[in-house]
C-alpha cells in the first residue's frame, strides 16, 4: 500500500483490490471468510447433507465480490457496508443452492428417463439480475446493525463503534485498553448477533 497497511484502512484495502494486490485480497478474505462460512452453514438445508458445502458457498461469495469489484458492478465505501453486502450475497447463494438441489431431486423423480431438467432461472442469472442490495435491503441491514450494536454496552460498544469506523483491531485495543484477542472476540460476537438477527 502506498500510505498504510490495508488492515488499517478500508480505503487502502479497496485501492489495493483495484490494483489486484494479493495482500489486500488476503486482508478481506481473512477478515470475513469465517463469518461467511458460518452464515452459509446456517442457511444451507441440512437435509441435503454432503451435497451442499458451506465452504464452497463462502468461496463463491468471495469470488463474486472480487470479480464484481474489478468489473465495477457496485460501490461499497466502508467496512459496515462490505459486511452487509457479503451477508446478502451469502444468503442469496445458499438459498439458491438449496433450491437448485431440491429442483434437481424433483426433476429426477418426474423425468422418466432420469434426466434432471434445468431450473427456470440459474444461480448465475439470478445474481446477475441482483448485483447489489437495493435501498430497502440497505435500510434493513442498517437497522440490524443498530439493533445488534444496542446489545453491547460500555467499552465493548466502543470497540464495535471503532471497528465500524474503519479502525483496525489493534487500534481499537490501544484506545480501549483491551488485549487484541479480547477485541477480536467482541467483534466476533457482534457479527454473530447480526447473523442471528438476519436468521430471525
Amino acid at each position: 500500500m502506498t500510505t498504510s497497511d490495508p488492515s488499517d484502512s478500508f480505503a487502502a484495502m479497496m485501492e489495493g483490490l483495484d490494483r489486484q494486490d494479493q495482500t489486500a485480497a488476503k486482508v478481506l478474505y481473512e477478515r470475513y471468510i469465517g463469518s461467511v462460512v458460518r452464515l452459509a452453514s446456517k442457511k444451507l438445508d441440512p437435509r441435503l447433507g454432503a451435497k451442499v458445502d458451506p465452504e464452497s458457498v463462502a468461496h463463491s461469495v468471495m469470488e463474486s465480490f472480487f470479480d464484481g469489484h474489478i468489473n465495477r458492478e457496485f460501490v461499497i465505501d466502508n467496512w459496515q457496508a462490505l459486511f452487509g453486502f457479503l451477508a446478502k450475497v451469502t444468503i442469496r447463494k445458499a438459498l439458491n443452492r438449496n433450491r437448485l438441489h431440491h429442483q434437481k431431486k424433483r426433476n429426477d423423480r418426474m423425468d422418466a428417463e432420469g434426466n434432471a431438467r434445468s431450473p427456470a432461472v440459474t444461480l448465475e442469472e439470478h445474481l446477475a439480475a441482483c448485483p447489489q442490495a437495493g435501498p430497502a435491503e440497505e435500510a434493513e441491514i442498517n437497522d440490524m446493525i443498530e439493533v445488534a450494536l444496542n446489545q453491547f454496552k460500555g467499552d465493548h460498544r466502543r470497540i464495535i463503534e471503532l471497528y465500524l469506523g474503519h479502525q483496525s483491531k489493534e487500534k481499537a485495543a490501544e484506545e480501549t485498553g483491551y488485549a487484541t484477542r479480547t477485541v477480536e472476540r467482541v467483534i466476533e460476537k457482534f457479527r454473530e448477533a447480526i447473523i442471528r438477527l438476519d436468521a430471525d
